[in-house]
C-alpha cells in the first residue's frame, strides 16, 4: 500500500498538467483517461476534484466518456464525505 501511495504522491503533478492540457485541446478520450486516473489517485485532493467539476461543466452532457467521469467525481466526493461524518 505504501508503494502505490508514493507512486500516486510522484505522478499527480504531471498528470494533473496532462488533464489540463487535455480540457484546453478538447481532448475528451484524453480527458477521460486521465481524470480517471486522477479520480483514483491517493495523492488527489477535494479542492482539485472541485476544479476537476467545474472544467467537465464546459462539456455538454450528451458525451458518454465526460458524464462517466463526472459521475466517478460525483461518487468520490460522497465517498469521502461519508468517511468524514
Amino acid at each position: 500500500m505504501y508503494s502505490i501511495r508514493k507512486k500516486d504522491k510522484k505522478i499527480i503533478e504531471s498528470d494533473w498538467r496532462d488533464f489540463k492540457k487535455a480540457v484546453e485541446r478538447n481532448d475528451i478520450l484524453y480527458i477521460s483517461k486521465i481524470g480517471t486516473q486522477l479520480v483514483w489517485n491517493k495523492s488527489m485532493t477535494v479542492k482539485r476534484l472541485k476544479i476537476m467539476s467545474k472544467e467537465l461543466e464546459k462539456f455538454p452532457t450528451n458525451i458518454e466518456e465526460i458524464e462517466k467521469l463526472r459521475l466517478l467525481i460525483f461518487n468520490k466526493k460522497l465517498h469521502w464525505e461519508r468517511k468524514s461524518v
